[in-house]
């Protein structure tokens, strides 16, 4: 089955590149025509780009494995999610004619017969806002800069503050003017981690991070949640978001385990609907391109293997390649059937080998035989680790990673060494021309798809739509599904709106502790984050009613806790030992439930245990409308339920070795496992797939 769907795609892609060939061989414009793309000189000051793949049109059914149980179970039922009740979970791949294509090739070969080596290198290059300022985009004629960590616009416009998207618009255009008004005129490429809505944004509509998607099982919403963080990123000018993470998290101490879809990896296929979100049709004015990242492993790494921490961030995944395949690439399958236009490696190592100089991953497996047609972005720095982590850069490293594969190099602060390192590179063969060639022939090809010749500034149309009453109901929805319910004794839930209530716990009234990290900052946020909070939507629904918040004495008690710390990011985040801060009291007459606020499963087993906590339900981290989300399941409002299943398998030591549900072929990597979620092994509090409903 899958020699047969990889020779289908080697024929397609041969029939395409001869095509091509014939079209700029029988038609001498394809050298010469430069009107559609603007004019360019060969000297210094040119512009450059990171991002051009030559385009075969792919449509991909993708398994969509949706939780059937939306009806009213008891609240002793364990129903849980097993993925061997879907279809098989690789895409098949449907080759359209791609009409734009040969057009596309015929601009981008002109454009790259003009241009001199150092345009070239330029285009290979991103620099951070932080280090790199308009002046330096045009001086070095880079292809694409970031907004990385806590960088944004230092100050504000027209009275707007500086995260506010008038200032962040007028930011992104300043480079883009710079870009356009070096030799080259080629259009910059802005990205930025708006990795759960356009959250570095102030005002923005911040969903769920990924793990609670993961819960919902429902890609579809998800797709919906892609194109809203895409129209508001086009307001401010952003075109490109490093995300969706495809990374299938095997130990939850790991501190990225919130951006992963879950521990399975039909989880981050299925979810692999968010790329067709963001980009749409790419080239439309309200769509953006996606990077499917971190390719390929991160999720799999060994807790102690990280050169950061005494965790697992940036660490080796130790495991047979059979294995590896089977848990960690098979996403990517279904990235690149939906034609996700960049990839980022991981900084993690397989088997030893960082991901970043491994020419058989990035060139053999993902360009060759998966047949990725975009451009390879390194990560930050990333290529620093190659000989030694730390942070000086060396030549070597620079090469390497050239070779390997890498078409843009994330350089941050780095990016004229690196430019010099690839001028040398060439000019001592040890890089070669046609090298230089094909990632710059890939940049220019995806900045050809996005149609940002045509639209590279920020489009003000969409500034309405930002948290818009639709981008928030989508939001809100999302929240909802979210929403696992662990607990719920004496049928607690739903709460009678008729009932007083006493509300408590650190999260009860703390946006940061709904939104999490990557949030207006890298760990935490930087400013206020605008949203509903658990305590403002209680009060707003309970107005009319005869309920009321009271502050004691009250029938039932709902109490928040979160993670501890709340928010964090990376390898911050690695935790030998996942807690909750306890925060809070259930001291109702007739209990209360928990509502737990975290990016993984945390150690409670004490909550499940206490008495008066009749219910329990995590939450996640569920973004900018978690508060109202929240509350109308806790009170079924308008019939709401809880839906969601665990993403993850739940222990009851969260500090031991990693548990994880598997399938014949992918229970060969570290830690125990189970293939049976209805009778799983020792040591699970809650198996993969579990969630109540009332």
């Amino acid at each position: 089955m899958h020699l047969c769907k990889h020779q289908r795609l080697i024929w397609t892609l041969y029939f395409s590149m001869f095509s091509l060939w014939f079209l700029a061989c029988s038609n001498p414009r394809a050298l010469t025509d430069l009107q559609a793309i603007g004019d360019t000189d060969t000297d210094m000051d040119t512009d450059t780009d990171t991002d051009g793949d030559t385009d075969t049109d792919t449509d991909t059914d993708t398994d969509a494995v949706t939780d059937a149980d939306t009806g009213t179970d008891t609240d002793t039922d364990t129903s849980t999610y097993s993925a061997s009740d879907s279809e098989d979970s690789e895409s098949e791949t449907v080759v359209e004619e791609d009409t734009e294509a040969p057009i596309i090739a015929e601009k981008v070969n002109a454009l790259l017969g003009t241009m001199s080596l150092e345009q070239k290198v330029g285009q290979m290059v991103q620099g951070s806002t932080g280090g790199a300022s308009p002046d330096d985009v045009s001086w070095w004629m880079l292809g694409s800069v970031l907004a990385g960590g806590n960088d944004g616009p230092n100050s504000g416009v027209d009275g707007f503050s500086e995260f506010a998207p008038q200032s962040w618009a007028a930011f992104t255009d300043s480079y883009q003017d710079a870009a356009l008004s070096s030799g080259a005129n080629i259009p910059l490429l802005f990205g930025i981690d708006a990795v759960h809505g356009h959250a570095k944004m102030q005002g923005a509509t911040i969903i769920p991070h990924n793990i609670g998607l993961g819960a919902t099982r429902d890609p579809e919403l998800v797709e919906q949640l892609g194109a809203v963080t895409a129209k508001e990123m086009a307001a401010s000018g952003c075109h490109w978001t490093f995300a969706p993470t495809l990374a299938v998290v095997r130990d939850d101490r790991w501190g990225r385990s919130y951006e992963s879809f879950g521990e399975h990896p039909e989880l981050a296929t299925m979810m692999t609907a968010y790329i067709s979100g963001l980009q749409g049709a790419l080239g439309d004015a309200d769509t953006v391109l996606a990077t499917a990242k971190h390719y390929v492993g991160d999720g799999g790494t060994v807790w102690g293997t990280s050169a950061l921490s005494s965790g697992n961030d940036q660490g080796d995944a130790v495991m047979d390649e059979d294995t590896f395949r089977a848990i960690h690439l098979k996403p990517y399958y279904s990235a690149i059937a939906r034609r996700v236009g960049s990839v980022m490696p991981s900084y993690s190592s397989f088997n030893g080998e960082k991901m970043h100089g491994s020419r058989y991953w990035i060139t053999d497996v993902l360009k060759g035989e998966l047949g990725f047609d975009g451009f390879v972005i390194s990560d930050w720095d990333a290529f620093f680790q190659l000989e030694a982590p730390g942070d000086e850069l060396s030549y070597n490293e620079v090469v390497t990673s050239a070779n390997a594969g890498i078409d843009m190099f994330m350089a941050s602060f780095a990016y004229r060494e690196v430019i010099g390192f690839l001028i040398d590179a060439v000019n001592n063969n040890e890089v070669s021309m046609d090298r230089i060639d094909d990632a710059v022939r890939r940049i220019l090809t995806v900045k050809h798809r996005m149609h940002l010749f045509e639209h590279p500034r920020s489009q003000s149309q969409y500034l309405g739509d930002i948290y818009s009453a639709g981008h928030r109901a989508l939001a809100r929805q999302a929240a909802r599904e979210s929403l696992v319910l662990l607990k719920n004794e004496e049928s607690l839930l739903p709460l009678s709106p008729d009932a007083t209530v006493c509300l408590n716990g650190s999260g009860a009234d703390n946006m940061a502790a709904q939104t999490g990290g990557w949030t207006l900052g890298w760990t935490e946020p930087l400013m206020e984050v605008q949203g509903v909070t658990i305590a403002e939507a209680l009060n707003d629904y309970l107005q009319d009613k005869s309920g009321s918040v009271v502050d004691s004495g009250c029938d039932v008690g709902i109490r928040v806790v979160t993670e501890t710390p709340a928010t964090y990011a990376e390898y911050y985040g690695d935790s030998a030992d996942p807690i909750h801060d306890d925060s809070g009291s259930c001291d109702a007459a007739s209990g209360c439930v928990v509502v737990v606020l975290g990016g993984r499963p945390l150690d409670i087993e004490g909550v499940i245990s206490d008495s008066a906590s009749k219910a329990v339900v995590m939450g996640w981290y569920p973004g900018s409308e978690g508060g109202s989300g929240i509350v109308d399941v806790l009170y079924g409002v308008d019939g709401a339920n809880f839906t969601g299943k665990l993403p993850v398998t739940w222990k009851i030591d969260t500090w031991d070795s990693p548990m994880n549900y598997c399938e014949a072929d992918q229970c060969g990597d570290s830690g125990d496992h189970y293939s049976d979620s209805a009778n799983p092994s020792d040591g699970v509090l809650f198996p993969y797939g579990f969630g109540l409903s009332f």
